[in-house]
């Protein structure tokens, strides 16, 4: 029997998460009025807006993600939520 453990399983299926674009990450937050939260955190923190301007997609787990969503007070099944959602969009 083949033991998986649950925690790298789950930081695998993260790490393969698509990218978002900027565009499914903007209307996923607009659609749930979290823009002005959104905006808030870059205002507070200026790297995550710079690296956020300039990305092409947003990775699920680069330091703009996880400022944006430790701001929001949301937990790692959250963002997996949100994430997945906002890639239909």
């Amino acid at each position: 029997m083949i033991k998986i453990n649950p925690e790298k399983a789950l930081a695998v299926k993260r790490a393969r998460l698509l990218p978002l674009t900027k565009r499914q990450f903007n209307l996923y937050m607009f659609d749930h009025k979290l823009t002005q939260t959104v905006d808030a955190v870059f205002s507070e923190h200026q790297r995550e807006k710079i690296e956020f301007d300039g990305a092409g997609k947003i990775e699920r787990n680069s330091p703009t993600t996880l400022a944006i969503m430790m701001a929001l007070g949301w937990t790692d099944e959250q963002v997996d939520e949100m994430w997945t959602y906002a890639m239909t969009l």
